[in-house]
C-alpha cells in the first residue's frame, strides 16, 4: 500500500507543478518575444507587388495548326501598348506522344504599327491536342 500512496503523491506533485508552469510558459518573457503560437497569429504588413507593366501590354493567344503530316502549337503575342517590347516565351506541352518544350524570343512593335505589333512562336508537337503551360516575360526596348 505504501507504493500506491507514493505513486499517487508523485503524480499529484507533477500535475500541480505543471498547472503552475503552464501560465508562465504562455506569457511573454522579459525579452518581448512571444511563444510560437502567438507569433504566428500576428498580422504582417502586406506589401503589394504590382505585376510588371510591360507584361500587361502583351496579350497571348494559343491554338493548334497542321504542320505537314504533324501538328504544331501556335503561340501568338500581341502588343497593346505604345512601346517596343522584347518578349521571351517558354512553353511546356504534353500530349499522347510525350512532353515537348520550347523557348523563343519575339520583338513586338508598338500597337500603332498594326500587324507588326503581333508575332507568333510555333512549336512542333505530336498531336492536335494536349495540355500546355506557357509563360512570357516582356521588357521595354
Amino acid at each position: 500500500m505504501h507504493c500506491k500512496s507514493s505513486l499517487s503523491a508523485s503524480v499529484f506533485a507533477l500535475v500541480l507543478s505543471l498547472s503552475f508552469a503552464a501560465p508562465s510558459m504562455a506569457a511573454d518573457d522579459e525579452s518581448g518575444q512571444k511563444p510560437p503560437a502567438e507569433a504566428q497569429t500576428e498580422q504582417k504588413p502586406q506589401t503589394e507587388q504590382k505585376p510588371m507593366e510591360d507584361n500587361k501590354c502583351a496579350s497571348i493567344d494559343t491554338g493548334y495548326v497542321k504542320a505537314g503530316k504533324g501538328a504544331a502549337f501556335h503561340i501568338m503575342l500581341k502588343n497593346g501598348c505604345e512601346r517596343r517590347l522584347r518578349c521571351t516565351i517558354r512553353a511546356y506541352h504534353v500530349d499522347s506522344s510525350g512532353p515537348h518544350t520550347g523557348k523563343g524570343t519575339l520583338t513586338l512593335e508598338p500597337k500603332s504599327k498594326g500587324p507588326r505589333a503581333t508575332k507568333s512562336y510555333v512549336m512542333k508537337v505530336g498531336d492536335m491536342g494536349g495540355s500546355a503551360n506557357i509563360s512570357h516575360s516582356c521588357k521595354k526596348i
